[in-house]
């Protein structure tokens, strides 16, 4: 009778202990999420304390400069036009053409240019193998002689395909990559790439190793937008393209952990602006600066609320202002977009 009672009292507290287990499992993302909430709350009352954060925020303000200083306002209208992306313009006391400095981003991704063109079809171009077959072609003159492009024919063909490359490729990314780059940031710290949400997904993924209590050498964490105030140095992103229904932090949270569960690998088309402005001696006012945003470098004036976090207006997707009666244009709020994550530097100097 003794080892009966045993035996079922064993039973019963293995049967306690296993469903205490499985509710601690299933608070843990709940948990995790709530100390994320609060590392980004309280890393975001304090000022930078890394100077490669105030040298990014410097690049990109002098690439806004370089590039022309096109301009979003706060009610989301363009209301400074600068030079595009494969232009020959260039700024006042500069000789660099545009494409040029285009150009010049691509190399933070060990990358001369992007290394195919676009094709009539489904053909994409090998751009290396283009070039040489073009040093090797021949033309026959009206003599019937054999001649060859000089070398400023093929500097000009050269050129023009590589501005058609540029059109044909985004660039937004490898444009943050750059920025990362040139302030100082290895690539252990920073997720270099082409794609905006390959840094995007290591945030999250050490946001959640620094939920459980372990070291990561990774420069930002991935905060909720809608409930953390930006900081400069900060990037703030959207989803975009085919990704617009997922217009929220936890929506993009619960997609990513989905991918890696299935091994999904493809793209999540995404936008990433840098924050260079943020609630400055307490205006409530937000300043980012993006890449190919409108083909240039371009900076975006956009309000934040009382909570000095970013305002409700711009949430959701980009919809028309509308047309003024007496000669007024119509302009597009192109700052209303899905905003799903911010992702907050992590205060790590040297």
């Amino acid at each position: 009778m003794c080892d009966l009672l045993t035996t079922l009292v064993r039973a019963a507290v293995a049967g306690l202990l296993l469903v205490a287990s499985g509710i601690a499992l299933a608070a843990r993302p709940a948990d995790d999420a709530s100390r994320t909430g609060r590392l980004c709350d309280h890393t975001a009352v304090a000022a930078a304390t890394d100077p490669r954060v105030g040298k990014l925020v410097a690049i990109a303000q002098e690439q806004h400069r370089l590039f022309g200083g096109q301009v979003i306002d706060r009610a989301g209208g363009i209301v400074s036009v600068g030079f595009h992306e494969a232009e020959f313009d260039h700024a006042a006391n500069d000789t660099t053409p545009t494409w040029s400095r285009v150009a010049a981003f691509w190399a933070a991704l060990d990358k001369d240019l992007p290394e195919t063109f676009t094709a009539p079809g489904p053909r994409r171009v090998d751009r290396a193998r283009l070039f040489e077959q073009l040093k090797a072609t021949s033309f026959a003159s009206g003599a019937g002689q054999a001649e060859t492009l000089d070398a400023q024919q093929l500097d000009a063909i050269h050129s023009s395909l590589l501005r058609s490359a540029l059109i044909d490729h985004p660039w937004s990314a490898v444009f943050i990559s750059y920025l990362m780059q040139a302030a100082g940031f290895s690539g252990d710290e920073f997720a270099f790439s082409d794609s905006h949400i390959a840094y995007v997904k290591k945030a999250f993924t050490v946001s959640e190793v620094e939920a459980a209590g372990m070291p990561d050498v990774y420069a930002y964490r991935a905060c909720d937008v809608r409930t953390t105030k930006p900081r400069p140095g900060d990037l703030l992103c959207h989803t975009r393209g085919t990704a617009r229904m997922l217009d929220s932090f936890a929506g993009l949270r619960a997609e990513l952990r989905r991918r890696d569960a299935s091994g999904m690998s493809e793209g999540l088309p995404m936008h990433c602006d840098i924050v260079v402005n943020a609630d400055e001696n307490g205006n409530a006012k937000l300043a980012t600066i993006g890449g190919n945003v409108f083909q240039s470098v371009t900076l975006r004036h956009m309000s934040l609320n009382a909570r000095k976090h970013l305002g409700a207006s711009y949430f959701g997707q980009p919809e028309s202002r509308g047309c003024s009666e007496k000669g007024g244009s119509c302009r597009k709020g192109v700052s209303r977009q899905p905003w799903v994550v911010l992702l907050q530097s992590r205060e790590q100097s040297r």
